[in-house]
């Protein structure tokens, strides 16, 4: 049961079959219950640090899509479901003040346009960066 693990990860797509690539290793976390954090710049060396989830910590949209993919195709664990938030179709609200501010920008019509997983992403990526006081 470690604490956590840095890995050395290229951005982007893989050009080569040996590369490691982050999206790979994310998904790979995601699958035993592990999620990225901090980054490190070495030299020219990109490192990730991985970390086991705690079971209540704040998960993005995106990493549960990639959980409900990862099930679908049968790779997820028990380890990686111990930790799993809701995910139900019911589990994701986006909230009443962040609604009303969306519905009286002149984007709303378009922002309705796109799937519902874009949706979701935005109105959290929204929430918090109003929640970080950045």
């Amino acid at each position: 049961s470690q604490k956590e693990c840095w890995l050395e990860l290229r951005r982007g797509r893989p050009a080569d079959p040996d590369g490691f690539y982050y999206l790979d290793a994310v998904e790979v976390a995601l699958c035993f219950g592990w999620i990225d954090s901090t980054q490190k710049i070495v030299g020219d060396r990109r490192l990730q640090r991985f970390s086991p989830r705690t079971p209540k910590g704040p998960w993005s949209e995106l990493n549960k899509e990639r959980v409900r993919r990862l099930e679908r195709m049968g790779l997820m664990t028990d380890a990686g479901r111990k930790v799993l938030p809701p995910m139900g179709p019911r589990s994701f609200s986006v909230d009443p003040e962040i609604e009303a501010a969306l519905k009286k920008a002149r984007v709303w019509s378009r922002f309705r346009q796109f799937p519902p997983l874009y949706q979701r992403v935005k109105a959290y990526n929204i929430a918090f960066f109003l929640e970080s006081d950045i």
